[in-house]
């Protein structure tokens, strides 16, 4: 055996790449890694996006769910803010 280090695979995306994957997971970060991928034409799998992400601590987001309101919960909603549109820190 050699002292040389063992060999690594050649990365898939130049410096420049990983650059642009971090710009667009700042500017959007709800945006998926084949989103990124596709609007940055990087010709890698989408694990090989999530890899420059992970090297920046970059995590993928997920948006929360809010539940849809019934009729009648939307309609006490408008019914109070409309009775109390004048409230003030004394109140």
């Amino acid at each position: 055996m050699s002292g040389a280090p063992p060999k690594r695979h050649r990365r898939a995306t130049t410096a420049a790449q990983d650059a642009d994957i971090h710009d667009a997971t700042k500017a959007n970060p709800f945006s998926t890694a084949k989103e990124i991928r596709v609007a940055n034409g990087v010709s890698a799998s989408t694990s090989t996006i999530k890899r420059p992400l992970a090297e920046v601590k970059l995590k993928s987001l997920v948006a929360a769910q809010m539940r849809h309101l019934s009729l009648s919960n939307r309609t006490a909603r408008f019914n109070f803010t409309k009775e109390h549109v004048f409230w003030t820190m004394d109140d």
